[in-house]
């Protein structure tokens, strides 16, 4: 059996966390799109409605995020080309400022995570794992001793 490596574990782990994260943020987008505050602002209609489009487009983010989670826990190669796909373009998304020579240090922090899941992702571990040959399993138990298979 060719043991889980730790790396595999964490980038499970955080794109779980990033789906529950994102899924969490969704109610309190469509709640503050809805608060009087926000609905009181200059420009209100053009800002609940940024609301709404960011809370539907986090929305749609959290099962593939979940997917990909549970895809890396069981060693999938279709969740190691997912989670780069989505790491990179939230990386991307997120530090779009950059390519305006603006600096937004909020959008950077928040994009600071996906980047080191990239570089997760691209570590030889990692990869050497997921892109194992098919007739090695990661879930088959290991012949001991006394134990046959």
């Amino acid at each position: 059996m060719m043991k889980r490596p730790a790396l595999v574990t964490v980038l499970a782990v955080a794109h779980l966390l990033m789906g529950l994260l994102i899924l969490a943020a969704v109610p309190y987008l469509f709640y503050l799109a809805r608060s009087p505050e926000m609905q009181a602002g200059k420009d209100a209609a053009e800002t609940i409605h940024y609301l709404r489009v960011g809370a539907w487009a986090a929305a749609a983010c959290v099962l593939p995020l979940l997917a990909v989670a549970l895809g890396l826990w069981r060693a999938k190669r279709w969740a190691w080309g997912l989670a780069m796909l989505f790491d990179l373009l939230w990386t991307l998304a997120l530090m779009s400022d950059l390519f305006d020579g603006q600096v937004d240090y909020d959008s950077l922090a928040v994009a600071l995570p996906f980047v080191a899941m990239l570089v997760l992702l691209l570590l030889p571990s990692v990869r050497r794992f997921i892109f194992r040959s098919p007739g090695t399993s990661a879930l088959r138990p290991v012949a001991s001793p006394g134990n046959t298979i």
